[in-house]
Order: C-alpha cells, then structure tokens, then sequence
C-alpha cells in the first residue's frame, strides 16, 4: 500500500476528525464516532474497490472490505464545503455521520449486517 501522506497534511486544514484504516474500515470509523459521540452510515456502493472485490461484493460478501486491515487508506470527516475541490487528491465520500450513535452499513438502501472482526490492539 502507498501511504496517503499528502491527502494527511492536506487534512489538517480541513478535516474534522481522521484516523487510518489499518485495523479495517468499521472498526475504525466506530473509533471516530465513539470518540464524537456521533454515528455514521456507510453506503456501500461509494466504497472505492478492486473489480476483483467488487464481484465479492455483489453477492453479498462485504466483510472483507468493511473488517479487513492493513489497507493504510484514511478516513475522514468534513463538511462537504470544507473538501477542496481543487486539492488534486482523490478522496471518496462513503457516507455520512449521523447524531444517532451507531454505525448502519447500507446497500442501495437494504441495511446490510457486518461482523466488525477488525484487528484489536492488546487482546
């Protein structure tokens, strides 16, 4: 994986709150919203992937995506003005946060369950 250092500095003018998704997507977006005392909802269909996954996923298999680690991505939150348009960065918007605690993955509008088996520091 490449590092996104650029869009990191980059973030810090602008982001609300960013972590990086190491120990898998759910797991640390469940951070940020817990550290917020916010929620989050993920639509499914935003989320950036490989072909190869993207036929995983389109029969139903989103743990990979939503639990596996060690993809060094970064998830952020930003009021959608906040995002530069002209930064030359690639971001993706997922989803958004919710003031209801909890985090809801949809896909095209059907709730999808998720196991959140991210990595766990110190267990």
């Amino acid at each position: 994986p490449t590092p996104r250092v650029a869009l990191g500095r980059l973030l810090a003018g602008w982001a609300s709150a960013a972590i990086d998704i190491s120990d898998g997507l759910v797991s640390d977006l469940a951070h940020i919203c817990e550290a917020s005392h916010v929620g989050a909802r993920i639509e499914l269909a935003r989320l950036p992937v490989s072909p190869a996954v993207a036929a995983e996923c389109a029969i139903g298999n989103w743990q990979h995506v939503l639990a596996g680690g060690d993809d060094y991505e970064l998830c952020f939150t930003a009021a959608a003005k906040n995002v530069p348009a002209a930064a030359g960065i690639a971001v993706t918007a997922i989803g958004t946060i919710t003031r209801e605690a909890g985090l809801v993955c949809r896909d095209h509008g059907a709730v999808v369950p998720y196991h959140d088996s991210g990595y766990r520091h110190f267990r």
